[in-house]
Order: C-alpha cells, then sequence, then structure tokens
C-alpha cells in the first residue's frame, strides 16, 4: 500500500526536558508512542518500530450535545431577527438592533466558542466557502453575520463530513517520528485535512500527555512556491534533532515553538516567490514548514511524499 509521509514534531519545552539530542531513540520510539496509546486506546502493533492506530470520530455524539443543539436554536433564531431588521429597513425604519439582538448574537457566539472546545475538528467548518449565507455585496446590515455563518459552516460541515475520515486510521513509525495515511480512496487533500483533525485532537489532550502540544506537517517530495505577490508570510516549527543554520539556531535560542517570516515588496513591486525555494527546500523536505501563505491563500505547489509498504 501507499501512504502520505508527515512528520510530527514536538514543542522545545519538551525536547528539552527530554534531553532530546542525546535521548532522541527513547523519545521517538518509547515515549510518542506510549502518549499516543493513551488518547488512541485502539491499535495494532503492526511490528517492532510500525504502530497502526484505529481513530474514530462519532458524528452521533457531536449531533446529540447539548452544545450542538443549543447553537442550532441560537442560529435558528439570530436568522429571524437579522431578517426583521432587514424588513424595518426595507420599509424606511433605518437599521436598529435592539439590546435583545446584541444579547443574541453574544450568546451564539459563545455557543460557537463551546461546541469548538468540545469539538475541535470541528474548526475545518469555517474553510468553507463564505457563500453558506450569502447577503449583499454592499448591505449596511452585517451585524451578527459572521457568527450566523460559522454557525451554518458547522451544520454544513457535520452534514457533510467525509465518510473515509469518520473512522481513520494513521500509523506512527517509531524510527523516524513520521506519520503515514494510506494513500488509498484519499486525495492529497483530504489526507492533509485529515492532519488537521489529528494534530487538533492530539492537542486536545495536551494539558493530560506527556508530550505536550505538536504539529504535524507534510514531508515534501517535491517543492515549490509559485506565483508574484506583495507579501508573503512563512511559518516554520521548531526543528527537532540538532539545528545547524542560522535560522534554526535563532529558533532555538528563542526557545519558540515556532517561527514566522514575513516578506513584504517595495512599493508597485511584487515578489517572486519561486526565488524563496532554495532557501525553504530542506526545512519543506525534513517536515518543518507548516504554511507559507499570501493574504491567507497557500502559495505551496508540492508534491507530498509517499512510501509503499504491506502491512502484516
Amino acid at each position: 500500500m501507499e501512504y502520505f509521509v508527515f512528520k510530527l514534531n514536538l514543542e522545545p519545552s519538551v525536547l528539552e526536558a527530554y534531553n532530546y539530542n542525546s535521548h532522541k531513540e527513547h523519545v521517538v520510539g518509547v515515549v510518542i508512542p506510549e502518549a499516543l496509546k493513551r488518547i488512541f486506546s485502539e491499535f495494532i502493533d503492526i511490528d517492532e518500530n510500525i504502530v497502526k492506530f484505529i481513530d474514530y470520530i462519532d458524528l452521533d455524539e457531536v449531533k446529540k450535545s447539548n452544545q450542538y443543539e443549543e447553537m442550532l436554536k441560537l442560529n435558528e433564531d439570530m436568522v429571524k431577527m437579522y431578517n426583521e431588521v432587514i424588513a424595518n429597513y426595507n420599509i424606511g425604519k433605518g437599521i436598529t438592533y435592539t439590546p435583545k439582538y446584541l444579547e443574541h448574537r453574544d450568546k451564539l457566539n459563545k455557543s460557537i466558542e463551546n461546541i469548538i472546545f468540545k469539538f475541535p475538528f470541528l474548526k475545518g467548518a469555517f474553510e468553507l466557502k463564505d457563500n453558506i449565507f450569502p447577503i449583499e455585496t454592499f448591505s449596511k446590515i452585517k451585524m451578527a453575520v459572521t457568527y450566523i455563518r460559522k454557525a451554518k459552516k458547522i451544520e454544513s460541515f457535520i452534514n457533510s463530513f467525509p465518510e473515509n475520515i469518520l473512522n481513520s486510521e494513521f500509523i506512527y513509525d517509531k524510527s523516524y517520528e513520521l506519520i503515514y495515511i494510506s494513500a488509498n480512496n484519499k486525495t492529497t487533500k483530504e489526507a492533509e485535512n485529515y492532519i488537521e483533525v489529528l494534530e487538533e485532537k492530539i492537542n486536545n489532550f495536551s494539558s493530560a500527555s506527556n508530550i505536550g502540544r505538536i504539529s504535524i506537517n507534510p514531508v515534501y517530495e517535491e517543492f515549490s512556491f509559485e506565483g508574484m505577490y506583495s507579501e508573503i508570510t512563512i511559518e516554520i516549527v521548531y526543528p527537532n534533532g540538532h539545528p545547524a543554520r542560522d535560522r534554526s539556531k535563532a529558533i532555538k535560542e528563542a526557545n519558540a515553538a515556532r517561527e514566522k517570516r514575513s516578506f513584504e515588496a517595495s512599493k508597485e513591486e511584487k515578489i517572486n516567490a519561486f526565488k524563496l525555494n532554495e532557501y525553504f527546500k530542506e526545512d519543506a523536505e525534513k517536515g518543518y514548514i507548516k504554511s507559507a501563505t499570501s493574504r491567507g491563500k497557500s502559495i505551496i505547489r508540492s508534491v507530498i511524499k509517499k512510501i509503499s509498504f504491506q502491512e502484516e
């Protein structure tokens, strides 16, 4: 079978606590897999280096939760109140947001925060397009629209959640700190979406886990930035192992979990992203690139590494 390859990275405080540079094999081969086994109770030791974990997302638990039911009801009422404001405006009464309207907006916002806290994987809903609750481009009535859209995105996300993520598996390689996601019936984007869900789930247990917060990034086989941009932001995670370059030394000395590098073009000029490739290629191949964006959109045009092996 073929698998997409991702790199699991620990934060500097955890690496320091375990004296990673001197005890790497113990951290990679014992500490991390044991922590994962406490979070994911279903697992199979395929061989001495490969562990398969079963990750199950129970959507019925979400749908039956008090948080979800409350959010749906609050949003239903919020939409009615919003439409009333529009109706009053259309008959010449102006735009009036009553104290009740503002209070209800705040309650809806809080309910969204509550359900995201309980089910972190629902953050993926916010990537859905805003046309889920369209309003006129130049509408003056926008109060509460952000929260109405968020709630509707969560509802749509749950109702259309991919079946192949509901019952997912991932493999941890105890030799290299790598996570393998089956490429069978999964596109690259679906694998990346699942990795975001997996990272959130592990980090939700960070206070009880002995590995703290982690990041899981693609290991790129072919890597390239493309396009012309007025600004570019590249986010890199703390490198596990011996930092060897000035960039790595700086983030190590700062004891920072992540580093963001921003590039801004001169006035009326553009940055050729391709020219940055050679400076970040090594980080990409080692799984240290968290994101590379321009105005919130990814500029990475790359191929995630795949490996093949048979499960015994």
